[in-house]
């Protein structure tokens, strides 16, 4: 027995030495095979620039490799190179970065190609890997290696599980391949592995790798059939022939199809004669397509013919593929088999790339191209129709988002871009049209809306892919300027029960704003409230910030919810909640418009008033309420820089009604408050509704009246109130103390809380001070601060460190510093710096800011973030938006700039972008006599 055990335990011994050598043999060709395939793999920075057909605008990255090192060809995946317009770079494995052209996307297969110029790497020679497309065995090892999860490099080994996986399904409305098998396996690929070779231990690419299932940790890769013969054709500089019958084929085990009708006859020949475990069936077919009302689902393909050509036996979707793509345009004869019986069909083959659009339009801030038959076969539509990539300015104005297929524009069909232009080349600016449209998501429900043609915020322009140059040049799109305006409306309003609200009634308006741009940090695009008439005759009218909160604005008002007409805005309060816009008169003749009657009276505790308000456009409710308190409004600061209410007392009222802003009357029917609601949380936006002095309103009316303009000069502090108790508490003198007693009805003072930055009050001030008087009179409360700052020059009085300290301050005239001129550069929306900077943040004016930025832009793609400033530029200090533009436009496309960037609590950085003047040419968004309008700015 002792022997015997001896015997076996070196067997064993000799079988683990065996193994162990084999394991080091193959670990030493794994490392050839590797060290060979790094020089070929590429890392991807991919800046899709609009969004398109499936696509959204982004930045990612991916992998890919070369796989011609002397045309500088690189094969990635179909969703890296992209359905629509890219900016991309390579970075080889030794860190050369190269310009990639995409030349080549196919329609369906996840699958596209790069081009690069191989003279532009000095320090590299890339070999080319070998493709081969009949080589992957189930049990295979393979490795994957490229850029995962952002890595530089990676790599992920596995073996392969399936050859005959059904395409992955991603998303409903994105991209999804279909009409192929996949190879399957436990390598679980993820994020920037896109586009990886998938190679065995000869080096040899099998497959890409496309994606992934986190939950299983599997991965999946697209097989090369069709990539072998598309990169043929690019180095043979011959087209690439892609047929369709807009049909989507399932692949069925022989058990499923038995059950659809095959015959036991049929099958045996099929399984004499053709590979794998299973027959092609008919999913589905696109309305309208090739296979229309002629393919059904559960069809069982048997045979595909042409004049010169029969293919029997057809059981893989190489097979169906190939036959189309070699008889484009052609009619062939398809046999199925229909439950039990044979059908022969006469069809014609489609060209696929005619139904996959290579266009699009911008209008008014949106993105529009063909519906493509990615789209239709996934949403039971036909390839008609225009999609709406995004939405923009003037049709999400009308409630229309990304998603949705547009029909008709006031009635005539829309199937193309051509009629999309053509029927809005026929409106004036300004004018209604009515439009149809659906939802993919719900394909048979038409919808219909009214759209307001806006253009002028944003340039419009006619793109078309060129493959040769991998760009998409643009033609611009010149629009009817003449403005239309609405008939004039006699308006008869809604008689009320309530003498009150009878009577205001004709003094209220609906107001409705859209912001093209966020500018100052506006972050949403639509606001609504209600509006106050104060002069009938001029049509002034008085709104909130909270409703009309910059001049960049679009606005309209409805006047008892029977006419809508435009408004244009005066004038926007740089410190409180108040803006005056302006409509025509005359589009209302005999209307009974009213100008509010006013009553500044301050409202006290306990008094009673009415509240009257709109709810929506054409419900005007009023209720009884009694005043709570008349008390200093605190608003907590913004996260993102933006208006904020500060010095003012506002009335509180227990439980009011939900309005979009409104008035409090008395019992005269006259205004006593102006009632609003104020904006403000850090990570939520939240609302309290707080009524203000109608002192300020009548204020804003007669300053408007008397000189056509509105002079507000500012002190530039916050402030809050102080007991006289705290004020002692801070050594306030006796004397003082006596005063302000003696002086006043309440035993307050006000207390320096902040300071806004690039004021005289910035440099001679200090948080913590108590004011005293302002040219010997003495303050008490924000209506004396008011009252007495609205001159250039001061003589202030201040208490601190136990004594009295006196100034001679300039006041800072505010009006006609609202943000006028916007820039877009590099996808960056660029401005002055805005003053909540400086009364938030303490930051003075200088530089640049940063208020917006698109994705797919260099700003995106380099950290041109919002909440910044722009300092310096290549080394020169940037001192006015307009220096900055003219810097510039120093600098050719493509060059790599320095930009030295300040946050807003004074950290520094810089970074380094890549101008895109192709797709992203700087812009001026401006105001002139005419309106606002957007030019581009041309380069030197």
């Amino acid at each position: 027995m002792k022997f015997k055990l001896i015997s076996c335990l070196t067997i064993l011994s000799l079988l683990m030495l065996t193994n162990a050598n084999l394991n080091a043999a193959q670990s030493t060709r794994w490392d050839k095979t590797i060290q060979k395939v790094t020089d070929a793999v590429v890392s991807i920075r991919v800046n899709a620039v609009r969004p398109f057909d499936t696509e959204g605008s982004m930045v990612t990255q991916a992998t890919g490799f070369v796989v011609d090192a002397q045309n500088g060809i690189i094969l990635t995946n179909r969703h890296v190179v992209n359905p629509g317009p890219v900016t991309a770079e390579a970075i080889f494995s030794n860190s050369e970065e190269v310009e990639l052209i995409p030349i080549y996307r196919d329609p369906i297969h996840d699958f596209g190609f790069f081009k690069f110029n191989p003279k532009s790497l000095e320090f590299i020679k890339p070999q080319e890997l070998k493709l081969v497309d009949n080589k992957a065995q189930i049990g295979d090892e393979i490795k994957v290696i490229g850029n995962d999860s952002g890595e530089h490099m990676s790599i992920l080994s596995g073996t392969l599980a399936r050859l005959d996986r059904s395409a992955p399904k991603y998303r409903r409305g994105g991209y999804n391949d279909f009409n192929t098998f996949y190879f399957q396996s436990a390598a679980d690929t993820s994020g920037g592995s896109s586009g990886s070779p998938v190679v065995n231990i000869n080096a040899e690419v099998i497959a890409i790798n496309a994606g992934g299932n986190n939950a299983s940790s599997s991965s999946f890769f697209l097989p090369l059939y069709k990539i072998t013969r598309a990169l043929k054709s690019i180095q043979e500089n011959k087209p690439i022939k892609r047929g369709t019958l807009q049909t989507t084929l399932s692949y069925q085990p022989y058990d499923q199809v038995r059950r659809l009708g095959l015959s036991s006859d049929l099958e045996s020949k099929f399984r004499q004669k053709s590979d794998g475990d299973g027959l092609l069936t008919i999913a589905e077919t696109v309305v309208d397509g090739a296979a229309d009302k002629k393919l059904k689902p559960g069809d069982i393909v048997i045979s595909l013919q042409s004049p010169d050509q029969k293919l029997d036996y057809v059981s893989r979707y190489e097979q169906f593929e190939i036959f189309l793509d070699e008889h484009v345009g052609e009619e062939i004869t398809l046999t199925v088999s229909r439950q039990g019986k044979l059908k022969t069909l006469a069809l014609t083959v489609e060209n696929l790339h005619q139904v996959t659009p290579d266009e699009y339009m911008e209008v008014a801030g949106g993105i529009f191209n063909n519906y493509s038959y990615q789209l239709a076969r996934q949403t039971n539509l036909s390839t008609s129709g225009v999609y709406v990539s995004s939405a923009g300015f003037m049709f999400g104005n009308a409630g229309i988002g990304r998603g949705v297929v547009l029909q008709s524009i006031n009635n005539q069909e829309i199937t193309n871009l051509d009629d999309f232009q053509q029927a809005l080349s026929e409106l004036k600016q300004n004018q209604y049209f009515t439009l149809k449209y659906v939802n993919i998501g719900a394909p048979k429900s038409t919808r219909v809306a009214n759209v307001k043609f806006q253009t002028n915020w944003h340039v419009s322009k006619r793109c078309n892919r060129n493959d040769e140059t991998g760009l998409w040049p643009c033609k611009a799109i010149n629009w009817e300027q003449e403005s239309h305006l609405p008939a004039p409306t006699e308006i008869k309003f809604n008689q009320y029960s309530d003498k009150r609200k009878n009577k205001i009634a004709r003094s209220l308006v609906m107001v409705n704003t859209s912001l093209p741009y966020h500018v100052d940090g506006q972050n949403f695009p639509n606001y609504s409230g209600t509006g106050l008439v104060i002069d009938a005759d001029k049509g002034l009218v008085i709104v909130d910030r909270n409703t009309v909160p910059i001049k960049m604005a679009q606005v309209d008002i409805t006047i008892s919810g029977v006419a809508e007409i435009p408004a244009k805005v005066l004038f926007v309060h740089p410190l409180h909640s108040f803006a005056l816009i302006q409509y025509d008169p005359e589009l209302v003749p005999n209307s009974g418009i009213r100008s509010a009657p006013l009553n500044t009276s301050p409202l006290e505790s306990g008094e009673t008033v009415w509240l009257v308000g709109y709810q929506t456009a054409n419900r005007l409710i009023s209720e009884k309420l009694n005043v709570s308190s008349f008390d200093p409004l605190t608003l907590p600061a913004p996260s993102i820089p933006q208006f904020r209410e500060v010095n003012i007392n506002a009335v509180t009222i227990n439980n009011p009604p939900a309005v979009a802003s409104g008035v409090l009357l008395d019992k005269r029917g006259k205004v006593r408050s102006w009632w609003t609601n104020f904006a403000f949380g850090r990570s939520t936006t939240q609302t309290i509704d707080r009524g203000l002095p109608i002192s300020y309103v009548k204020s804003i009316r007669d300053q408007w009246r008397k000189k056509g303009k509105i002079d507000i000069y500012s002190l530039e502090v916050e402030l809050h109130p102080v007991t006289i108790a705290d004020a002692r508490n801070f050594g306030l003198s006796d004397e003082w103390m006596e005063k302000f007693q003696s002086n006043g009805s309440k035993s307050q003072m006000l207390q320096i809380t902040r300071l806004v930055a690039g004021s005289d009050a910035f440099e001679l001030l200090k948080e913590g001070d108590l004011l005293l008087s302002i040219d010997e009179e003495i303050i008490h409360n924000f209506s004396d601060l008011d009252k007495m700052t609205q001159q250039p020059e001061i003589n202030l009085s201040v208490w601190r460190d136990g004594e009295q300290h006196d100034f001679n301050i300039k006041t800072k005239m505010l009006s006609g510093n609202d943000t006028e001129e916007v820039y877009l550069w590099s996808g960056a929306l660029l401005q002055k710096p805005h003053r909540a900077l400086a009364s938030q943040h303490a930051i003075e004016a200088d530089g640049v800011y940063v208020s917006w930025y698109w994705f797919g832009s260099p700003a995106n793609r380099y950290g041109l973030r919002p909440l910044n400033r722009i300092t310096e530029f290549e080394g020169e200090k940037v001192e006015s938006i307009e220096q900055f533009i003219q810097l510039t436009q120093k600098h050719r496309d493509k060059d790599y700039l320095r930009i030295r960037l300040l946050d807003l609590i004074g950290r520094e950085s810089i970074i380094t972008l890549k101008q895109d003047l192709h797709y992203w040419p700087t812009q001026k968004i401006f105001k002139n006599s005419a309106g606002w309008r957007n030019e581009l700015v041309s380069s030197n």
